[in-house]
């Protein structure tokens, strides 16, 4: 008894910490990608497609991923369940093969590194394990209600139908035996007509609501269930003679081990980082993503979003952008793309410049790119906020009180409709006032390839706009448009003294070209600047390799033009 609770003890531990302290992003991830409602109707829609019940228990778990650290515990539970449900079922219930009770939620362990894999996959695994416990009592009365189980958890059943199928082989009714796959196979037929929306006669056979990606199918979506039916099958046929427990233990304790170095080869480490900046930016964490992306330099426009946003929202952009490897205004602020993450940071980034319908675009064109048509409790709040802030409060209103109905976002729901009861109370609340003051005066249409213009017109209409000012001259550096930047800088009469370092790198790579020396330049250069400038300038004449230029003076405005200068 003491070996099983220490070894499923530790095992829960590992899953508790491994979700809260390394991937709490992927805790985010998922909560993101659906919304669930305290309402009758959200419960008939959901239980009324063949696997409902699963799919209804998960998102009501899911809910609460909102906060890692109970996503991780959710998760370190219903694998131990898994792992006991699984030893339950064993025939042989000798503790030397008690580890081998754990290769099923193993699996899923390291199998959740797919963030497309839905928690109800995980949770029709327990209740599968639930019915062979009652078709060990019953084999007849489970091989019945297998329409209304199949119904309830979905393909996950199949499960259930091999081990009866084992029972009545060994119990040598091959007559019911054959009635298995006629009850299998009529039974998805008819659900095909039975649900409301409508899915292919494949999806009903093999699992709906498991992927996030429709008629969508990963091998280990097959492998895990097949595993852990024949591990209960075979269970009596498996002995182990050792009697040591040092020798137990230290298999089991070799498992975990095994566990850990196998995680890291199975969680994508970039994909991962992804979805962790995503997390820390929607919590407004940026001094978090400043740290850590001190560890990496930025390979995708993704992480270069985030970095970008939390060092200008520190007030640190002109200061540390080129810090960073940069990959021109797309990495500033990037342009749409249809998938349900890449237009997350941007969308963040396009709110707190004060370019709201951008930012709606964005949010709607999110949600509505959830493959498995799913809403998002995150993006449900930002267009409300979006059209509370362009004074739409009907169609604000629309959006608040679906959000009424949920757990986290209820109290802010409600708080904000007895705000927009009274429109002037809105100007009342700091985010909603400062962005109305930040936003376009007029209506235009966005259009990309415009951007530092547009980013320049929301910096001319309100000086005190920080956010928009350090974003609009980055632009013009990472476009290399050193004309419009020194143009810009004078016309707006910016302090010439204690420029940010890489606004001189700017001035002194532009002022160098037609001058001699720094004597009459309008800004004040440090000599620290200056004398880089020369060794650059030098280094550059004898080896125009922007590689190795960037090898010998590591990240700065000058090796990056000269990198975008080759490229182009």
């Amino acid at each position: 008894m003491k070996l099983k609770f220490i070894s499923t003890a530790s095992f829960g531990l590992l899953v508790m910490l491994t979700f809260n302290f390394l991937y709490p992003g992927l805790m985010n991830f998922h909560e993101q990608n659906q919304l669930f409602l305290f309402t009758s109707d959200y419960f008939a829609e959901r239980i009324s497609t063949c696997g409902g019940l699963s799919d209804y228990v998960s998102e009501f778990l899911v809910q609460f991923f909102y906060v890692p650290a109970y996503g991780a515990w959710i998760y370190a539970f219903a694998l131990c369940a898994i792992q006991l449900l699984t030893f339950s079922n064993f025939y042989n219930k000798d503790l030397k093969i008690y580890f081998l009770s754990f290769l099923p939620s193993i699996s899923i362990l390291l199998y959740s590194g797919n963030e497309n894999l839905l928690f109800s996959f995980t949770i029709s695994i327990i209740f599968a394990l639930l019915y062979i416990k009652l078709s060990n009592k019953n084999t007849k009365l489970s091989l019945i209600l297998i329409p209304i189980f199949y119904w309830l958890i979905g393909a996950m059943c199949i499960v259930n139908l091999i081990f009866i199928a084992y029972k009545l082989w060994k119990q040598k009714q091959i007559a019911l035996l054959l009635t298995i796959p006629i009850i299998y196979f009529v039974s998805a037929f008819c659900f095909t007509f039975i649900m409301p929306h409508q899915y292919p006669l494949k999806q009903v056979l093999l699992g709906i609501n498991y992927y996030r990606i429709p008629d969508h199918y990963h091998f280990m979506m097959f492998l895990i269930p097949v595993l852990t039916v024949t591990i209960i099958m075979t269970s009596k046929q498996i002995t182990i003679k050792y009697e040591n427990k040092l020798i137990l233990y230290t298999c089991e304790y070799s498992l975990l081990l095994l566990i850990s170095l196998c995680t890291n080869f199975t969680f994508n480490e970039l994909k991962f980082r992804l979805i962790n900046y995503d997390y820390l930016l929607r919590h407004r964490c940026y001094n978090t993503i400043i740290h850590q992306s001190q560890k990496h330099q930025p390979e995708t426009d993704f992480e270069r979003v985030c970095i970008n946003l939390s060092l200008a929202q520190k007030e640190i952009l002109a200061e540390k952008i080129f810090d960073y490897s940069q990959n021109g205004i797309s990495g500033l602020l990037s342009d749409a793309v249809l998938d349900n993450m890449s237009c997350l940071p941007a969308m963040e980034a396009y709110f707190n410049l004060g370019m709201i319908n951008t930012s709606l675009q964005f949010a709607f064109d999110t949600q509505e790119s959830i493959m498995n048509n799913r809403k998002s409790g995150r993006l449900l709040k930002r267009i409300a906020e979006c059209f509370i802030i362009n004074q739409k409060y009907v169609t604000a209103k629309r959006y608040l009180l679906i959000l009424s109905h949920s757990f986290y976002y209820s109290d802010w729901a409600n708080l904000n409709l007895k705000l927009i009861e009274n429109k002037k109370d809105t100007d009342l609340d700091s985010l909603y006032k400062t962005l109305r003051q930040n936003r376009f005066e007029e209506n235009f249409i966005f259009y990309y390839p415009e951007l530092t213009k547009m980013l320049g017109k929301l910096y001319i209409q309100n000086k005190s706009n920080v956010l928009a000012k350090q974003y609009f001259y980055a632009s013009m550096l990472l476009n290399k448009d050193l004309q419009t930047f020194v143009a810009m800088f004078q016309n707006f009469k910016e302090p010439t003294n204690d420029v940010p370092k890489y606004y001189q790198q700017a001035w002194a790579m532009i002022w160098s070209g037609t001058h001699s020396d720094f004597s009459e330049i309008p800004v004040t250069i440090s000599g620290e600047t200056q004398e880089q400038l020369m060794n650059v300038a030098k280094y550059y004449m004898s080896d125009s390799n922007a590689e190795n230029l960037q090898k010998k003076f590591g990240y700065n405005f000058w090796t990056y033009y000269f990198k975008e200068v080759k490229k182009n």
